[in-house]
């Protein structure tokens, strides 16, 4: 049981580490002590992953007023 413990851990860390790594390539994370990754289960989708990225701003690079508001308060669901 420990061993298993051990893989899951291992690959929620790998989980966390590449949702960051993408993210980090257009946005400006504020702590990557503070991501949260949350399990949970649904009768319909199944298994459903939840990430927290507490999140400074959209680098310089990739900022436009315009889409800025758009970006705001978005959760994107699978299909």
């Amino acid at each position: 049981m420990q061993h298993s413990c051990a893989v899951i851990f291992e690959a929620k860390q790998k989980v966390l580490s590449n949702v960051v790594d993408t993210l980090s390539d257009i946005l400006e994370i504020d702590s990557e002590d503070k991501v949260q990754l949350s399990v949970s289960a649904d009768s319909d989708l199944g298994t459903i992953y939840s990430i927290t990225v507490p999140v400074r701003r959209l680098k310089p690079e990739y900022h436009d007023e315009e889409d800025l508001e758009a970006l705001t308060n978005i959760q994107y669901k699978g299909a």
